[in-house]
């Protein structure tokens, strides 16, 4: 049950958000991390059928908020992934003195999935589908730019965001190696070198001579339209197109299919903990080479006696 806010006064929440909030915490990172703060409010507003201000800033509201999401058609996730916007922007101001309470709503329970990677008949569907793209992203065929992107995240199983700020000075043809900026990558605290295969060097050479620019992946777009041209990739292809089957299910399956050749996924990845490579990385189905049904015997009736 929804339950509004009795009292509609003090700032706009966007107001103090960009005022106090992002010149203190989002400034150096990621414009992806300034959006989804944007989506979160805009979300909130939608629920609140109002503008966000911080009177609503109550658990009993953001509770309900976040019960809206899931009953809007939302998962889990996606409300506590607003919740938590709505959260860290709430922190900050109590702790500027700004609102007077800190939040104390927890959470919304999240069912676990297991980990899915692309099978191996569906990456040669998809590199497939890549090559048989038509039109232009920028100067480039449409088939050689989106070929090269995946060539390069299957070589490295570097994040989409991270991939498509590559820039051709951070290629050594020569060693075949390229750096992935920290500003670039998620936390924003270290560079991380991979070694590109010589094939994928290859398609990158052809996708030299139609770059006019300093980054690889050349493209007018919005990071909200690559997504959509993605889909539609895969639609076309006949593979699934939902959430967890977009960029990081193939960052995923070089995660998976890593860890079954023997490879540590979690020095790949740049995880600091093992276990968020183990929950949300690795698909047992690929790296779990070891199942009970191959491995125990199978308990037999007892053969009955002489009478």
């Amino acid at each position: 049950m929804i339950v509004p806010a009795n009292n509609t006064h003090g700032p706009r929440l966007l107001d103090l958000f960009f005022e106090h909030y992002y010149p203190r915490k989002l400034r150096a990172t990621s414009k992806k991390n300034t959006r989804l703060f944007s989506v979160s409010l805009s979300q909130f507003a939608r629920f609140l059928n109002h503008t966000p201000l911080t009177s609503h800033l109550t658990d009993e509201i953001l509770e309900n908020f976040c019960y809206w999401v899931v009953e809007s058609g939302r998962s889990p996730y996606t409300a506590n992934c607003y919740r938590s916007k709505l959260v860290a922007l709430w922190n900050h101001l109590a702790r500027l003195r700004i609102v007077e309470k800190f939040p104390t709503m927890v959470k919304l329970k999240e069912p676990h999935r297991i980990p899915r990677a692309w099978s191996p008949d569906q990456l040669s569907i998809l590199f497939q589908a890549c090559q048989d793209q038509t039109g232009k992203i920028g100067n480039a065929p449409a088939a050689l730019w989106w070929h090269a992107l995946h060539a390069v995240i299957w070589d490295t199983g570097e994040r989409i965001s991270a991939t498509l700020s590559l820039k051709w000075d951070e290629l050594a043809w020569d060693t075949r190696v390229i750096v992935s900026k920290a500003e670039n990558r998620k936390g924003g605290k270290e560079d991380k070198a991979f070694k590109l295969h010589k094939d994928t060097i290859a398609i990158l050479r052809k996708l030299r001579q139609h770059s006019t620019g300093q980054r690889i992946f050349q493209a007018n777009w919005c990071e909200g339209t690559v997504y959509n041209r993605y889909r539609r990739l895969l639609e076309g292809a006949g593979l699934p197109s939902d959430r967890n089957h977009k960029f990081h299910c193939l960052r995923r399956s070089v995660a998976s299919y890593f860890e079954a050749a023997g490879g540590d996924a979690t020095k790949l990845l740049g995880h600091s903990a093992r276990r968020v490579t183990e929950r949300s990385y690795l698909d047992p189905t690929i790296t779990e080479t070891k199942h009970a049904c191959e491995m125990l015997f199978r308990p037999a009736a007892p053969k009955p006696g002489p009478k």
